[in-house]
């Protein structure tokens, strides 16, 4: 056999499918996480975006209305201004003054009205608490026990007064009787607002059914003088 020989093999050092992969560009997948990252960092810059334009409409905005304030401000005298807004207090101090004003005039307008003739009230005093409740106590005289009791019906049916309670009566050397009463007067019918114009019917005009069965004086509507203690 000659040693020159050169013999040829078509068998491959290497696996074909090994270096076809070798030779072939490797791909790689993108993450999921990397994605949604992404996403949310896209959206980010959107929101940051829309409210530094937001932020800069509102300034412009707040620039302008400032602009026209101090325009119509200016379009004014400020000393005017200044002197509508001292009267606009001055306004509202005085309406809450008459609001918790009280009056007394519409009890004595009351007491006149509502006065029988044969009754006269010779002392009035008034007394008001701190919660405003407000009482008045008074003495008088009338020719008997029947007069007594048909004022106490004029003064119980008034809306205004309140537990009128007549007291300590005696007879005294004119051969009268003398006693005293007291009534609550609702605050309503001080209040210089809401007091009535008028106070009570007339003692002519009201409805007392008398305590005795015989005889009923008649009503007149003349009061009394009045004196007005203060405490």
């Amino acid at each position: 056999m000659d040693n020159n020989q050169f013999t040829t093999t078509f068998i491959p050092k290497k696996p074909m499918v090994a270096a076809a992969t070798e030779d072939a560009p490797v791909s790689r997948p993108v993450g999921l996480l990397s994605s949604i990252s992404l996403i949310l960092f896209i959206i980010t810059i959107i929101i940051a975006g829309g409210v530094y334009a937001w932020q800069g409409y509102e300034t412009s905005n707040e620039a302008l209305l400032a602009s026209s304030v101090t325009k119509v401000e200016s379009a004014f005298e400020p000393q005017l201004i200044t002197q509508l807004q001292t009267l606009d207090k001055q306004l509202k101090n005085a309406n809450l003054i008459v609001e918790n004003h009280t009056v007394v005039s519409p009890i004595f307008d009351l007491l006149e009205s509502s006065t029988l003739k044969q009754v006269q009230f010779n002392k009035f005093d008034l007394e008001t608490d701190a919660t405003g409740a407000t009482e008045v106590k008074m003495s008088g005289v009338s020719d008997g026990y029947r007069s007594i009791a048909q004022q106490s019906d004029v003064l119980g049916s008034s809306t205004f007064l309140k537990d009128a309670i007549f007291s300590n009566f005696f007879l005294n050397p004119q051969g009268k009787v003398s006693f005293d009463v007291s009534f609550g007067v609702s605050p309503s019918f001080l209040n210089f607002s809401t007091a009535p114009l008028s106070g009570a019917p007339s003692a002519q005009s009201a409805t007392v059914a008398p305590t005795v069965s015989t005889g009923v004086i008649p009503a007149g509507t003349t009061t009394a003088p009045i004196t007005v203690t203060t405490n």
